[in-house]
């Protein structure tokens, strides 16, 4: 079996990993939301809440935004 990767993780499924995770969210334009986390505000993405699911490169620009291990997000039971 190959390596695992992330893909086809609806907007709810990466907003409840994002709370789990001590994010919080803010209202955004249209069906966005500005995801920050509360212990380093520097930290924050957006979600677009009007999306099916998001790419493996989507998935991987929100590993890189939010500055949580691949392998948490991997873990983590949707």
């Amino acid at each position: 079996m190959g390596t695992p990767v992330l893909k086809n993780w609806t907007p709810k499924e990466v907003f409840s990993f994002l709370e789990a995770n001590g994010f919080e969210a803010r209202s955004g334009k249209g069906d966005h939301k500005v995801v920050r986390n509360l212990d380093k505000p520097i930290m924050a993405t957006v979600i677009d809440m009007g999306r099916k699911s998001f790419s493996m490169r989507e998935m991987g620009n929100f590993v890189k935004q939010t500055k949580i291990p691949k392998k948490k997000w991997i873990n983590w039971k949707r």
